[in-house]
């Protein structure tokens, strides 16, 4: 996907169809409630204002276990494909549907 995605940006900057998606419609939706599917849906790449920007969206994130490894992951999507296409980086942005923290991890002062 990422390959289809730098060359659509090359050929139209301003395209909104800059998607890299995570979640399979094909085969995770047959997973709910028997298995896990993936937390993070889709990465959405948009150049506007001279500058590329991405917006990662989750269905859901535990915050002491990936919500700095998820966070640092997508920046450095952001960073490798800006570099690819010789443009500047712009903003990050981050919509989670429930991010949480279990019980058991309060004690840890991870945040």
């Amino acid at each position: 996907q990422l390959i289809n995605v730098l060359t659509e940006f090359r050929k139209h900057p301003n395209t909104r169809q800059g998607i890299i998606s995570i979640y399979d419609i094909s085969k995770d939706s047959d997973n709910i409630g028997t298995d896990r599917i993936p937390c993070s849906i889709y990465y959405q790449l948009l150049f506007r204002d001279n500058k590329l920007n991405i917006i990662y969206n989750m269905r859901s994130c535990d915050y002491n276990l990936h919500f700095k490894n998820d966070m640092y992951l997508a920046i450095k999507l952001l960073n490798y494909c800006a570099n690819e296409l010789n443009l500047e980086v712009g903003h990050f942005y981050m919509n989670i549907g429930s991010l949480h923290i279990y019980k058991y991890d309060w004690d840890k002062n991870t945040f």
